[in-house]
């Protein structure tokens, strides 16, 4: 999910704006979210493609005998163990599944946080209720949970975030699908999606004593709203999506002062990926399934138009017309002009050179019928060189 690590590193944003707001008792001012740099890193895809993994966020605990456990959710809950953070390949054991008929978790309960106190873990579970998924119905709500054997069993303690509409044919209601993070500053702050104005809105409780009682909703400058039923300030457009088939795949993110306001605030890693049984070269910053693996990092592009200077946006590409899958790297407009479909936009690099970049060159092998990117101008020996399509980042 490469959608959940960008979240991930979204909220340490957010988080960085709510704690100060927390320290100080002020009103709601502009986060310095700009303030920041962004790096995503290469990304592995760990689990999938699948229809019933990774329907939520993914979250990691450290075991105290060594090695990691790993939490999946598609409306029960498994756990994974793993020797490395990015060893959760593994088979699964269910620890959470649907509470009874009727009750606030009948739909499922989806652990999306797990948080160390002691020798306990808090565990932040999504529920739902009443749910018509067909009809594009369910009724969402965060619970909290315990474990004393590191999420192999887990005790309820019941909801802590609830919205302030009922279920409704057709329609997705309450508030859930929340993100926790330790503030570090006496605090514990969840990150909540609510469909009704598809907003993201945060609950805060003390460290000290995290219990459904004691959690507090930040409304019009705020913390005095109850997380059961209290109202909230929408704090920006949250996101959703219904996707049949899933993966599990994590990213390492930087984070960092932004150096100077004509840089790019968020870059994400152009890898390039080989396929050794159709010979295909893939230069894409999207997750890669298998058999492709890694053969390359021609380095970082922009997620959005680069500040205050020329840039090119480029584009992910595909077509079958070498009697083989082919991936290209080329700029806007260039694939449907020339046959080729468009997959997603690969970010944005500079125009023309400047510190810290790297030229990427659009090669041609004619052995495999292959494209694919190259730093060097003479593509590494393995093809031709068509063109210099811009200059990516190498270092923040």
């Amino acid at each position: 999910m490469k959608k959940a690590m960008l979240v991930r590193a979204f909220v340490v944003v957010l988080f960085l704006s709510f704690a100060a707001l927390a320290r100080s008792e002020t009103a709601l001012t502009p986060s310095c979210g700009a303030c920041l740099h962004i790096r995503v890193g290469l990304a592995h895809m760990v689990r999938g493609p699948a229809a019933d993994i990774a329907d939520n966020r993914f979250t990691e605990i450290e075991l105290p005998g060594g090695g990691f456990r790993g939490f999946d959710a598609h409306g029960q809950t498994t756990a994974i163990d793993g020797k490395t953070p990015l060893d959760m390949g593994g088979p699964g054991r269910i620890v959470l599944t649907p509470g009874a008929p009727g009750s606030y978790s009948a739909c499922g309960q989806w652990l999306n946080h797990a948080e160390r106190i002691g020798a306990t873990v808090l565990g932040f579970v999504h529920t739902e209720t009443a749910c018509d998924y067909a009809a594009g119905q369910t009724h969402k709500s965060m619970a909290l949970a315990t474990s004393t054997d590191d999420g192999l069993t887990w005790r309820s303690l019941g909801q802590f975030i609830t919205g302030t509409d009922l279920p409704t044919p057709g329609r997705n209601t309450g508030e859930g699908d929340c993100t926790a993070v330790d503030g570090r500053d006496g605090y514990l702050y969840a990150y909540c999606f609510r469909p009704r104005d598809s907003g993201l809105i945060v609950a805060r409780a003390p460290s000290g004593d995290p219990s459904p009682r004691n959690w507090r909703k930040y409304f019009q400058g705020g913390w005095d709203q109850p997380g059961l039923g209290g109202n909230a300030t929408r704090l920006m457009a949250g996101a959703g999506a219904s996707i049949a088939r899933w993966n599990l795949v994590f990213r390492e993110i930087d984070v960092e002062p932004r150096r100077s306001a004509d840089a790019p605030q968020v870059v994400e890693m152009l890898a390039r990926w080989f396929d050794p049984v159709h010979r295909d070269r893939w230069p894409t910053t999207a997750p890669v399934p298998a058999p492709y693996r890694q053969d390359g990092q021609t380095g970082y592009l922009s997620t959005s138009p680069l500040p205050t200077t020329d840039s090119v946006e480029l584009e992910d590409c595909d077509s079958d017309r070498s009697g083989h899958r082919e991936h290209l790297l080329a700029e806007k407009g260039f694939c449907e002009a020339h046959g080729y479909r468009r997959l997603r936009t690969a970010g944005w690099a500079y125009a023309k050179p400047r510190s810290n970049t790297v030229p990427v060159y659009r090669c041609y092998d004619a052995t495999e019928k292959s494209h694919f990117a190259s730093n060097e101008p003479n593509c590494e020996g393995l093809g031709e060189n068509e063109r210099l399509l811009g200059y990516a980042l190498s270092t923040m």
